[in-house]
């Protein structure tokens, strides 16, 4: 009876051992269950939010297509392909730029620079470039692309192709170059000096400082007044004249000023305020030919 009962005793215990252990195994399955129907709730999630940010990033690319010239070239440059909106601003078909090099849009010199030598080899690396670039048409005319060159890499870091993304931006350039061409024309001949819309002397060219018989730092930072006549500062008409100009009002007129030696000298001049996107006031320029003969001549005419 004495082993029987001992026996019992542990079958008793090895059952409970038995039931203790399948109890922990079904609670680690339990919770492993938990864990993967977390990860699959967590992967469907993932996979939804991944879906809305391909469509998006489709959605934007479709809108680049269809609003910007783009091109996409392997990373030594070689074309791959290129939207409409890009041939039909170089002048070509797909079949005519496929497999050939960025370069073919590229004048001689530029194609023989120091700075394209480096052009593929950064972006080859990852790192993108972004301006306005000079470049050449099928037709040999030049065309200027307001473009950001940009590296695409693959899930190991490796940049698989460059995609380059353009505004046509030649019609603004040649306006900026005929500007500066003016502006060159106009400095050579005239008289020119800038102002802050209350008076303060910000630059002025050659021209104007030989006439007036000053250097730049004469005059900079200083007040426009330094130029003008005791009698004419003391007048109603000199306290208006720079408030009319900061309401963006121009003067234009035969003016009177006074040289660093004391001289006088005549100006006909026009003081135009410049104004930003906003319609303020921020510089005001002063264009200028001398006329101090002229007056003069006028006024022994007179005293005849």
């Amino acid at each position: 009876n004495i082993k029987v009962n001992e026996r019992t005793r542990n079958l008793l215990q090895e059952s409970q051992e038995m039931s203790a252990e399948l109890k922990e195994k079904q609670e680690v399955l339990r919770q492993n269950a938990e864990e993967m129907q977390a990860t699959q709730e967590e992967v469907e999630r993932k996979a939804i939010e991944l879906s809305k940010a391909t469509a998006e990033m489709s959605a934007l690319l479709q809108g680049f297509d269809s609003s910007m010239a783009t091109i996409e070239f392997s990373p030594n440059g070689t074309v791959i392909t290129a939207n409409e909106i890009f041939l039909n601003a170089m002048g070509y078909s797909l079949s005519e730029i496929k497999g050939k090099h960025h370069s073919m849009f590229l004048s001689e010199d530029e194609r023989q620079s120091k700075g394209y030598k480096t052009f593929w080899t950064k972006l080859a690396v990852g790192e993108a470039n972004k301006a306005v670039f000079k470049r050449i048409d099928s037709q040999g005319e030049v065309v200027w692309l307001n473009a950001i060159y940009n590296p695409i890499k693959n899930e190991n870091g490796e940049v698989i192709k460059v995609v380059k993304f353009a505004s046509n931006v030649t019609a603004e350039q040649e306006i900026i170059a005929e500007n500066a061409g003016l502006m060159e024309g106009i400095n050579t001949t005239m008289a020119t000096i800038e102002f802050k819309p209350d008076g303060t002397v910000v630059t002025a060219n050659p021209n104007f400082l030989k006439t007036m018989k000053y250097d730049l730092a004469g005059v900079k930072g200083k007040h426009h007044k330094m130029f003008v006549p005791a009698d004419v500062l003391k007048t109603k008409e000199y306290e208006k004249f720079w408030a009319d100009l900061a309401e963006g009002k121009p003067n234009t007129g035969v003016f009177k000023r006074i040289t660093s030696s004391g001289e006088t000298v005549w100006l006909n001049a026009i003081y135009n305020p410049i104004k930003n996107a906003n319609g303020k006031v921020v510089k005001v320029i002063k264009f200028a030919t001398v006329t101090t003969g002229a007056m003069e001549n006028a006024k022994l005419v007179v005293a005849e």
